[in-house]
């Protein structure tokens, strides 16, 4: 009888465990880079400046869904080009078997630090950026952002400037939210924006590269010594071609999974050995 009574508990133990498994986040920080893996993909930030992302590894077909590109910020202003320099610190804000935020802190060459939060979720083919700049102590009024490459990626995919509107392989839409997207033969990544005043952009990056880009001007700050400004946005992927590049918009637009740092507790389990033998 001792027996049947425990064995309901263990079920529900096993149960709990096996549900864990299906969840896979992990975070893995090295000198040179720092790598999320998720069941759906793995996503790897270097860290040498500019710092930014550079792979996106499909799981279900093993393809990278940045053809080779990367994911950073620049910024024109005060005589010349500054982009994200070296990644400064990564600290692990929150990290769960179903998503995780990390805080990844950089400086460009001038008088803006930067503070990236990235928030990844294992259930989601996207994940959440957040960029907060802050201008130096001593340093001259400055606007953020103000040139339209916060962010750009350099996808490295073929284009046909002919058509404005449709570039190629890259194509931008509001619908139903601005983002910029682009796809290869069998897997497709976008800009996603958070906020209905970006402007969803591409162009021809130094005269050598095409770039998807979110151009949030409208979202401007001009910034006193140590006043900052945030923005944030989506990168998305999959596999796939154009029409599931805006198809996923529209999901993101539905709604996300939710954020941990909204979520709190309710109260507490404890569950031990020996309760479970006094039952």
């Amino acid at each position: 009888m001792r027996h049947q009574r425990i064995l309901p508990y263990v079920c529900l133990i096993a149960i709990s465990i096996t549900a864990r498994s299906l969840w896979a986040v992990t975070v893995t920080d090295t000198a040179f880079d720092l790598t999320v893996r998720t069941s759906l993909y793995e996503a790897v930030w270097a860290k040498a400046g500019p710092m930014g992302l550079t792979t996106v590894t499909l799981s279900e077909t093993n393809k990278d869904a940045m053809s080779a590109g990367k994911l950073y910020h620049d910024l024109d202003y005060r005589g010349g080009r500054h982009n994200w320099g070296d990644e400064e610190d990564t600290e692990v804000l929150i990290k769960r078997d179903d998503s995780a935020l990390l805080e990844i802190t950089s400086h460009d060459d001038r008088e803006l630090g930067y503070r990236v939060v990235a928030l990844f979720w294992d259930s989601a083919p996207y994940f959440r950026l957040e960029i907060t700049v802050t201008l130096d102590k001593g340093a001259e009024e400055a606007a953020w952002p103000i040139t339209g490459y916060d962010p750009l990626l350099e996808p490295g995919v073929g284009v046909d400037w002919d058509d404005a509107a449709h570039v190629g392989d890259i194509a931008l839409s509001d619908d139903p939210n601005p983002h910029a997207v682009y796809w290869t033969g069998d897997t497709f990544l976008g800009l996603y924006a958070d906020s209905s005043k970006s402007k969803a952009r591409f162009g021809d990056w130094q005269a050598n590269n095409t770039v998807i880009r979110l151009d949030h001007g409208r979202q401007a700050k001009n910034l006193q010594p140590n006043d900052s400004n945030t923005i944030a946005y989506y990168v998305g992927f999959g596999a796939g071609g154009e029409a599931e590049a805006h198809a996923l918009a529209a999901e993101i637009a539905a709604g996300t999974p939710a954020d941990p740092r909204s979520v709190a507790p309710r109260g507490k389990l404890r569950l031990t050995w020996a309760g479970l033998k006094r039952r």
